[in-house]
């Protein structure tokens, strides 16, 4: 390569980190948004919602399977 298209090659490059380097300190835009929520969103679960059901009995949840050799 010549020395001139090497150059040219490293000034446009130089330029492009340059536009990329100018648009990423750029300061984002400004948004605001406005969402309802209405009271009945806003309550805590009742105690009794907190409960799980178990498919199985506490005994057999309890016990380690067995390994067949």
């Amino acid at each position: 390569m010549s020395r001139r298209v090497r150059t040219l090659l490293g000034v446009l490059i130089f330029a492009i980190s340059i536009a990329l380097l100018i648009w990423g300190l750029a300061p984002l835009r400004r948004e605001i948004r406005i969402q309802d929520i209405s009271p009945s969103e806003m309550q805590l679960p009742t105690p009794v919602s907190l409960h799980f059901d178990t498919a199985l009995p506490l005994s057999a949840s309890l016990t380690q399977p067995e390994v067949a050799l």
